[in-house]
């Protein structure tokens, strides 16, 4: 419990600082910075674990495998995080190019925002057929993937349990 107190901190408290652009002023919130509704490190944090929760529920279900079998992501709500997830190797490069770290925070916010609007619409363990249910644990595993990949160019840890 303490390890995972202690990364939520440090991680508020980093991404606080890092979202803002250098040229703008800081004016640190603690109260915002360790929320875990909002443009936050816990936020984010929270969406990474409960995504790789419902991967590691998939696994102990016997899905081993849910590489993308061919069903089309037909909702908006997919479609939306599959137009996020595209941007990302390009935004990396900018962000490592041009220093400037506060361009990968409202990306992560709104992929964070769209992976949780989608899970709160539609089912991902009981989807209505197994190649759908495949896919959208493909998506899942995508979303973690790259919140995990971007808290790490920020510098901060991902949990896999909150």
């Amino acid at each position: 419990m303490k390890e995972i107190t202690e990364e939520v901190a440090v991680g508020a408290l980093k991404y606080s600082m890092l979202k803002i652009e250098p040229e703008k002023s800081v004016a640190f919130d603690l109260e915002k910075s360790i929320s875990f509704e909002g443009n936050s490190a816990p936020y984010l944090q929270y969406t990474y674990a409960r995504a790789k929760s419902i991967l590691r529920k998939a696994r102990a279900r016997g899905n081993q495998n849910f590489n993308y079998s061919g069903d089309i992501f037909n909702t908006e709500e997919e479609i939306g995080i599959l137009r996020t997830l595209y941007k990302f190797p390009e935004l990396v490069n900018d962000v490592l190019r041009y220093l400037e770290p506060h361009r990968l925070c409202p990306y992560l916010f709104d992929l964070a925002q769209k992976f949780n609007l989608f899970y709160k619409k539609h089912k991902v363990l009981k989807a209505e057929s197994k190649g759908l249910r495949d896919a959208r644990l493909a998506l899942t595993a995508a979303v973690a993937q790259v919140i995990g990949n971007g808290m790490k160019v920020l510098g901060m840890g991902v949990l896999e349990k909150m």
